[in-house]
């Protein structure tokens, strides 16, 4: 699975993050960019910074599932 990672930066210095799940194959970073900056104020406090973005790629390997 791919995630995309949106990370925050609290007027504390405490990381935030938003995970967006299904992402496309390369994410254009100015695009994601322009998203982060729009989310400060409405999704996120105004006085948060944006911290930095990602691609994140997980792999899960089921070892049992017992209640299907």
């Amino acid at each position: 699975m791919r995630r995309l990672v949106l990370s925050f930066r609290t007027p504390e210095g405490r990381t935030r993050s938003f995970f967006i799940q299904d992402v496309v194959e390369n994410p254009d970073a100015n695009a994601v960019q322009e998203l982060m900056q729009a989310m400060l104020g409405s999704f996120v406090p105004s006085d948060w910074r944006v911290d930095r973005a990602a691609v994140v790629n997980t792999e899960t390997n089921e070892l049992f599932d017992l209640i299907q």
